[in-house]
């Protein structure tokens, strides 16, 4: 007799019905599943006793009944007074009944399905993925010292940073991401469910070691709360002035003072992040005449025609009084921009009226980026006005009547204000030093828990089984140990000898060739080693001896390799974009750290820490030496060198024997006489003596509980009796002769794509990090940490004048001669021949016009004095330059002095 007990009684099972169980682990058939104990189902009578317990499910009017079906419910199945199956799970499938009247059913049979804990757990893990999982424990702030200290991490730490790839030896902390400890995903997925689990092994298996590095995009922190929405109505700026008096829409960390018009940077801004201000603007431009009569532009290096002034109107951000930033509405007139707005007065439309006169209008939205940050700097904001004309501004002057001959008079441009809004956002790409790190965004996403589960068990050819004393915890063991440790059982009288028994060849049972590999990625060191191979690096190809089946058995993981590459500091590291992978899941092993040359760690500006060690995150165990290689297989050629190659790899180490058991043995499939003191002895992992030869179980195959039939088993020969596969050893070769593409390029490009803070986003390249690109800028970058507001070539924040421009700036050497104190105009380059001694010519500040040049001459028959403007100005590193008689210089500016070229 057969009953199924649950905590609260004991289920009828029809009598006469089968109770049908199976037990596995894993099938020859397939060696990626793991079966488990379960039953077919099996049908329970509709009696009083049954009814009470299943809640009485078969009547529709019951609104909710003492079984729940939404629970798993455990139970046993006790057959003759003996437990074979204990702390399983019962699940109600279907009910069944008739009714030919209107009273109580008159038939009621249930159908249910019995499960051991291993299908429980992957039952409650559901569609479960890893986002689902909480890491905030791991959370930390955000800085060098902390990356650096996790380079000795290890697994009770949570938490690791790779050092990836880089083109150069220095790191922004920004392109520097946690990878989570693999056993803390494994750790938590198990508690989740409510299940715990024992790996004895776990350390000499290296899985302690395994980490999980970042796979994401740039990681997006939202930072709405750091929002700035202000605006201004109605006023006429000062040029080159701060604004003030702003009405304030919102601002909920209080980042801007709308009085005073200063924004304070909310925490640092590095390499890669920015606050970018989107500026909308309705303004009039006008030209001031305050001469009390007409005036007229006139041009006097040709006829009186159509020559023009063009005002630009610019929206510049100020660091700490500097400006460091900024962008012209409508375009960028600098950069040879078509149709931007602006306003104009052309020689045609003489003459200018006394008074304020609307030369133009412009509604537009720009955004001005500025990087680089402290949040004990300033950020002010204002407008300026640059004017372009058609000659030589030189030959171009406002005069008092339509002739050259007529006196100069000064008309000013001026900007009319409606209205400017502005909205400050902090980009949202990143983390920013001393800020903390939400560990939950560095998890990988779209990977459900089960699958990231069975691919840790099937890399490491893991069995489970049920702790008898605790049917919520696994026993984890290789494969090898599973069998190793099993039991000695001799069922030699239980075989029945009447009953037909076939003896298989296991090849048969399989195609020519199984293939153990990871997923092809498409990161260009992954596809130049496939290209280059026509294999996945890492993978394993094995093939079996029996020619007389085809075909190719592939068990591919959820993870993808990560090929290794030496930096040029001499450390050996992932080829991965630190910064944004934008890969596949990924699996590697953390072993502490390994010396390497000079590299620096930034944490802002040129703030940060210089390193002699990294960590060494590889598949390998050791970079240099290897005693134990995450892949498959050893790799057909690496891409560095100067190693030494291990075998030691996941194949030889976990796989060898259950490929050769498939390869060289045999299965015996037989029917035996089992009751149910054999089944409740029954281990898989024992080994089964038939005569004189040695079985493992593969299957037990419906067991019938309820009836005393002979039982179909499938034994497969151990492998202990049979010659071992040889270990797979293979030499690699070097990359030189194999590699027809450099994987490189691609991979500096998208570090670099992501290094930089870039709005004109496939209108200009950029070989560099740390530098920010304005809208609507076409440009080509090399170098690092420059403010891109123009078209062109850049060098290291300079912009390189093109030979047509050098040729237009020639004619535009503003010739004059003073004899007092002089300020040197910004409007053009100027050659300022000083008539007077003891005068001072004072330079403009750099900033407000970089890569400017003026030349000064002493014909005074003294000395004059050359001021730089004062602090952050300079000349060559001195405030002042005394020229003597007849002495000259020729003065280059930067972004915050001047050189003596």
């Amino acid at each position: 007799m057969v009953r199924i007990q649950l905590e609260s009684g004991y289920l009828n099972v029809k009598e006469g019905t089968k109770l049908p169980l199976n037990f596995g682990v894993a099938d020859v058939r397939d060696i990626s599943k793991r079966s488990g104990t379960f039953s077919k189902t099996i049908t329970l009578i509709g009696d009083d006793n049954n009814n009470q317990l299943l809640g009485h499910y078969y009547d529709v009017n019951i609104q909710a009944g003492t079984f729940n079906i939404d629970t798993l419910t455990k139970c046993s199945v006790i057959q003759n007074g003996v437990p074979i199956v204990e702390d399983a799970f019962l699940q109600l499938v279907s009910i069944n009944k008739e009714q030919h009247s209107d009273g109580h059913e008159e038939k009621v049979e249930y159908s249910v399905l019995i499960k051991d804990a291993q299908s429980d757990f992957f039952t409650k893990l559901d569609n479960n993925e890893l986002t689902d999982l909480d890491f905030t424990d791991l959370n930390h702030t955000f800085n060098s010292t902390n990356i650096v200290a996790s380079f000795a991490h290890t697994v009770t730490d949570g938490y690791v940073y790779p050092v990836c790839a880089n083109p150069s030896n220095i790191y922004s902390i920004t392109t520097l991401r946690p990878a989570i400890y693999a056993k803390y995903y494994f750790d938590r997925i198990h508690s989740n469910a409510g299940f715990s689990y024992e790996w004895a092994d776990l350390s000499t298996d290296n899985f302690d070691k395994a980490v999980i590095p970042y796979n994401g995009d740039k990681p997006q922190v939202n930072y709405d709360d750091y929002i700035l929405r202000a605006n201004k109505l109605s006023f006429v700026p000062t040029l080159s002035t701060a604004l003030t008096g702003w009405t304030e829409n919102e601002d909920n960390q209080n980042v801007f003072n709308p009085t005073t018009g200063v924004y304070t940077p909310p925490f640092y801004i590095a390499q890669g992040q920015a606050v970018n201000f989107e500026v909308e603007v309705d303004l009039d431009f006008e030209l001031v005449n305050a001469t009390g009569a007409d005036a007229y532009l006139v041009d006097s290096s040709v006829a009186v025609g159509d020559q023009d002034v063009k005002y630009y109107a610019e929206y510049v951000v100020y660091k700490n009084g500097n400006p460091v930033s900024g962008g012209y509405f409508g375009g960028n007139p600098l950069g040879g921009a078509n149709n931007v707005e602006r306003g104009e007065w052309s020689e045609a439309d003489n003459p200018l009226p006394n008074g304020t006169t609307n030369v133009g209008d412009c509604q537009a939205t720009i955004n001005v980026a500025v990087s680089n940050l402290l949040p004990t700097d300033s950020l002010t904001f204002g407008f300026r006005i640059l004017p372009i004309y058609s000659t030589s501004s030189s030959q171009m002057k406002w005069r008092d009547s339509n002739s050259v001959s007529g006196a100069e008079v000064t008309i000013a441009p001026q900007l009319n204000v409606s209205s400017v809004r502005m909205i400050g956002r902090v980009s949202v790409n990143t983390f920013g030093f001393g800020q903390e790190v939400d560990m939950n965004l560095f998890i990988p996403k779209k990977i459900k828990q089960k699958d990231f589960i069975k691919w840790i068990l099937f890399r490491w050819n893991l069995y489970v089984e049920q702790d008898k004393d605790n049917p919520n915890k696994f026993i984890y063991k290789s494969r090898d140990k599973y069998y190793d440790e099993g039991s000695e059982k001799n069922w030699t009288s239980l075989l029945s000898k009447e009953r037909p028994q076939q003896l298989k060849f296991l090849p048969e049972l399989s195609a020519k060739k199984i293939l153990l590999t990871d997923k092809l990625d498409k990161d260009s060191y992954n596809v130049v080693y496939n290209d280059a191979i026509n294999e996945v690096y890492g993978q394993l190809e094995f093939t079996y001896s029996n020619e007389y089946v085809k075909g190719i058995d592939k068990k591919e993981t959820i993870f993808s390799p990560t090929p290794m590459i030496r930096t040029t500091f001499n450390a050996v590291v992932p080829s991965i974009n630190g910064n944004a992978p934008q890969n596949n899941i990924r699996l590697l092993l953390h072993n502490g750290t390994a010396t390497c040359d000079s590299y620096q760690i930034i944490d802002y500006g040129t703030t940060g820490t210089t390193q002699l060690k990294y960590p060494v995150v590889s598949h390998f165990d050791n970079n240099e030496n290897p005693t134990f290689d995450l892949n498959f297989g050893v790799c057909d050629y690496y891409f560095y060198d100067n190693f030494t190659k291990t075998n030691n790899n996941m194949y030889n180490l976990f796989w060898r024997r259950t490929i050769n058991q498939i390869n060289t043995g045999k299965m015996l499939v037989g029917y035996f006489d089992l009751n149910e003191g054999d089944i409740q002895t029954l281990e898989l992992s024992d080994k089964i003596r038939i005569d004189n030869s040695w079985w493992n179980i593969n299957r037990v195959i419906d067991y019938d509980a309820n009836g005393e039939t002979l039982t179909k088993v499938e034994l497969l020969s151990v492998d202990t009796e049979i010659e071992l596969t040889p270990f797979e050893e293979v030499t690699p070769n070097t990359p030189t002769p194999v590699i027809a593409n450099d994987p490189a390029p691609p991979l500096i490009d998208n570090f670099y794509a992501d290094a930089n803070v870039n709005y004109s986003q496939g209108s200009t390249t950029v070989k560099g990090t740390g530098n920010t690109v304005n809208e609507n800028i076409r440009a080509f970058v090399v170098g690092d940490n420059g403010l891109i507001d123009q078209d062109g070539f850049w060098y290291n924040g300079e912009r390189l004048l093109s030979p047509s421009e050098l040729a237009d700036n020639k004619p535009q050497l503003n010739l004059i001669e003073v004899s007092s104190d002089y300020t040197v105009d910004i409007t053009s380059e100027s050659v300022v021949v000083a008539r007077s001694s003891g005068i001072t010519i004072t330079l403009p500040n750099p900033a407000l016009n970089q890569r400017y040049r003026v030349y000064i001459k002493n014909y005074s028959g003294g000395n004059i004095t050359v001021d730089s403007n004062g602090t952050p100005s300079d000349i060559d590193g001195d405030t002042c330059l005394t020229l003597s008689n007849r002495e000259s210089v020729t003065l280059v500016s930067t972004k915050d002095r001047y050189y003596i070229v």
